[in-house]
This record gives C-alpha cells, sequence and structure tokens, in this order.
C-alpha cells in the first residue's frame, strides 16, 4: 500500500519528473603510493603509462608499407618513422641495432638518423640503396625489411608496441616493395 501513492503520482500527473542525486556512485580510488626505486612495474599498463604506438611507416593487412621515399639524385632511400603516445628516448634509437634495413643482397644497410621531433625522425642510407643491382636482383622486385627493435623506448623507459598487442615491447616489422 506504501508503493501506491509513488505509482499514483507517475500515472496521475505523467509531465512530473522525479530526478534525485542519493544514487550511489562507484568511486575507484587513485592510486597514489610512491613507486620505490628499483621496484619499478613490470608492464607499462602497471606503471599507468601509455604504450608507444607505432604511427608511420604505416602498414597494409600484410604489413607492407608505401611510407619511403628515395631521392632522385643520390639513390638514397629514407623512411619516417612517427610513434605516438609519448617522447622517443633518442639514445635508445641506433641504427644497426634498433633499426634494421635489410635488402635482398645487402643486410643491415648503414644509415643516419635525422630527428624531426621528440617523436619522429627519419632514417637515410648512407649509400645510393638503389643504384643498379649491388642491394637488389630485381628478380622480379625489390623486396626490403624494415624492423625497428623494442629497444627503442620512450623518455620515461617504456618500450614500444612494435607487434601490435597492445602489451610492451615487440618488434615492429614493415616490409617495402620496389617494383623491378
Amino acid at each position: 500500500m506504501k508503493a501506491w501513492p509513488f505509482f499514483l503520482l507517475l500515472f496521475v500527473w505523467p509531465g512530473l519528473v522525479i530526478a534525485s542525486d542519493a544514487l550511489p556512485v562507484k568511486k575507484t580510488p587513485l592510486n597514489t603510493a610512491p613507486v620505490l626505486q628499483g621496484k619499478l612495474p613490470a608492464t607499462a599498463k602497471a606503471a599507468k603509462l601509455e604504450l608507444l604506438k607505432i604511427f608511420r611507416p604505416a602498414l597494409n593487412v600484410y604489413k607492407q608499407s608505401i611510407d619511403y621515399s628515395v631521392n632522385n639524385e643520390t639513390k638514397q632511400m629514407s623512411i619516417t618513422v612517427y610513434i605516438l603516445n609519448a617522447d622517443i628516448d633518442r639514445n635508445s634509437v641506433i641504427p644497426g641495432k634498433s633499426i634494421r634495413v635489410d635488402f635482398p643482397k645487402y643486410t643491415n644497410v648503414p644509415g643516419k638518423i635525422s630527428w624531426v621531433n621528440e617523436r619522429e625522425f627519419i632514417w637515410t642510407s648512407d649509400a645510393g640503396v638503389l643504384n643498379g643491382t649491388d642491394y637488389c636482383d630485381y628478380k622480379p622486385d625489390c623486396n626490403i625489411i624494415f624492423t625497428l627493435t623494442d629497444d627503442i623506448k620512450s623518455k620515461q623507459g617504456t618500450k614500444i608496441d612494435g607487434d601490435n598487442d597492445d602489451k610492451e615491447g615487440g618488434n615492429f616489422v614493415a616490409f617495402f616493395i620496389i617494383m623491378g
């Protein structure tokens, strides 16, 4: 019988709206405990850090990309890398170690890094890699493998999520095809 007046109000006065701020709200407390030195969380997620995602070179479903350029005069190849979410530790980007470019006839092609900003850099081959057949045999095309290892880290020490599995770590591998 106690519920009748409430229901009668809803049916008798259809334009009446009843609002209450007394509904319970679940609040999750923030973890503000300091991280002890030498006791760093094992994963970026545990440390509440963003995973470093590679935006560029962009890949299609077959891990192929067209994000490269070739200087027409010097025949040097350039590949731009852009990482989302955090600034890159420049000391972790080392050609030949954390960046590898493998051609069919020449593995780990030497190159240099030029920085655009704290999240973007350009790898450029030291030599003209598309001169003649020193690097590629063009039978029928030239397949290039570009690898960024998970040695590349953010300034906070988080590794890249190269294999895009939403976990810290894993190498990023892209394939470039130059038509023969």
